[in-house]
C-alpha cells in the first residue's frame, strides 16, 4: 500500500512521465481515506459478458484472478478516459500486489464462476 501512495506521490507532479502520471491517476481512482480499495467482485455473468465481446465468437479460452482484476480496473479507467492497454496492465499489476488475502479469495472465486459460465458455453 505504501508503494502505490509513494508511486502517485512521486509521478503526480512530474509532467516529463505521462505514463507513470496515467498510472498514478489510475490507482488514485482505488485509494479512499489513504485506504487503497480493491474494487468488489462483481456478478459472474456481468464479467462474463465484460471478457467476451459481441464482435467475436463466445470465450472459450479461461481466465485468471488478474484478468478478472484487470476488467474491473479497465472500467476504472474507461471512466476518467484512459485508453492505454500499458497503463491499465501496470495498475492491474500494482492492485494485485498489494490486495489482502481476502480480496484475492474474493477475486479467484469470481475466476472460477466465470470459468463455469465460459465451460458450460462451448
Amino acid at each position: 500500500m505504501r508503494k502505490i501512495i509513494e508511486f502517485i506521490i512521486k509521478y503526480i507532479n512530474n509532467d516529463k512521465v505521462k505514463f507513470n502520471q496515467e498510472v498514478a491517476r489510475l490507482l488514485q481512482a482505488f485509494i479512499i481515506d489513504g485506504h487503497l480499495n480493491v474494487p468488489h467482485a462483481i456478478d459472474p455473468v456481468t464479467m462474463y459478458n465484460e471478457l467476451s465481446s459481441t464482435n467475436r465468437p463466445p470465450r472459450t479460452r479461461l481466465t485468471h484472478t488478474r484478468g478478472v482484476l484487470r476488467v474491473t480496473v479497465s472500467q476504472q479507467a474507461r471512466q476518467i478516459q484512459i485508453n492505454d492497454y500499458n497503463v491499465i496492465s501496470r495498475a492491474t499489476d500494482m492492485l494485485k500486489k498489494a490486495m489482502t488475502l481476502s480480496e484475492s479469495e474474493d477475486y479467484q472465486y469470481l475466476s472460477s464462476q466465470v470459468n463455469f459460465i465460459i465451460k458450460r458455453q462451448s
